[in-house]
């Protein structure tokens, strides 16, 4: 075959694979592929020598164009990943940790480890493993050497996951807040919830509200009574339903307003999660149930809680 006649079949197997372009901005694999492909097509055309100079150029030109599209893919990905996880969230301090500790805030920690390649079993429990990889994480980040996790080490901690995209602040403040520690608000009109330290939001949380406006009310509230497994009542237009069972609409945790008396209008847990982000309660703020227990550990007794809609968050200094 002449070199022509190459050259015309090297073209050929180059449009074979440029018609994926528009897909592998969604799909790596398709970038793979397109990518091993144009070697192969480059190998081909080795032998047209006469247009060898111009056709490496296409393929290279062709081949950076792919690398972007898979880096583009690869942020998208990543970001929308981080919002379906959680990742949203600071990794927040609420105290030393050290081995023999237990719970959500150690299964935190070792999952910040984790994401920041520090591999270890995400148990719930502060053990030689966890002390191990975190006193690497702290001569790593030139912090002292102690296996504890200490508020230098969790600043360290929320630094190195923003630096690496992992989490983000949510980039929301309180002109005037309650208090200089944790408290929540919760905004009506988006069903969500976000939970402040100070003037901070650090993190936000989707929730269920009342299935009409009116029925959850507004305010500024405080949690006076908290619940593992609470029993729900009916409220009148059910059986009651013992805590902990698979049809309590309560979920895992219950943490009460002061509006009520701390019985009647709360944040709590849910067993049908697809409630979540929609108007679906009865009054209360629904949660999913491993965002609740989260905020059970972290939110004690008299933590504020601010209800309201968007305009009326504005009112309070929320934006």
């Amino acid at each position: 075959m002449n070199k022509r006649g190459s050259f015309l079949i090297v073209c050929l197997g180059l449009l074979l694979f440029i018609p994926g372009i528009t897909r592998a901005e969604k799909n790596p694999e398709v970038i793979q592929f397109q990518l091993q492909q144009a070697q192969l097509v480059l190998n081909l055309q080795l032998s047209v020598e006469e247009d060898e100079p111009l056709f490496r150029r296409y393929v290279h030109a062709k081949e950076q164009e792919w690398l972007t599209a898979l880096e583009n893919w690869k942020e998208q990905h990543h970001q929308t990943r981080a919002k379906e996880e959680n990742y949203l969230s600071l990794f927040l301090f609420s105290g030393e940790i050290s081995q023999g500790d237990r719970g959500l805030r150690v299964n935190d920690l070792q999952q910040a480890l984790g994401l920041l390649g520090y591999e270890l079993v995400q148990d719930g429990i502060f053990g030689p493993q966890t002390q191990q990889k975190l006193l690497v994480f702290q001569e790593d980040h030139g912090l002292p050497v102690s296996g504890r996790l200490d508020k230098a080490t969790a600043e360290k901690l929320n630094h190195a996951l923003n630096q690496q995209g992992i989490t983000e602040p949510v980039g929301i403040k309180a002109a005037h807040p309650p208090t200089q520690g944790y408290w929540v608000a919760v905004n009506k009109s988006t069903n969500r919830l976000l939970l402040f330290q100070g003037e901070r939001a650090i993190a936000d949380y989707p929730v269920a509200s009342g299935k009409n406006a009116s029925l959850t009310p507004e305010g500024q509230f405080k949690i006076v009574f908290k619940a593992i497994d609470p029993a729900w009542g009916g409220a009148g237009i059910a059986p009651p339903v013992a805590g902990g069972h698979p049809d309590n609409p309560l979920g895992s945790r219950w943490l009460g307003l002061d509006i009520g008396g701390g019985g009647t209008y709360g944040i709590h847990g849910t067993n049908n999660p697809a409630s979540i982000g929609t108007y679906a309660s009865l009054g209360c703020v629904r949660m999913h149930n491993h965002d609740v227990e989260y905020l059970y550990e972290l939110l004690p007794e008299h933590t504020p809680v601010w209800i309201g809609s968007t305009q009326q968050l504005e009112n309070w200094g929320i934006r």
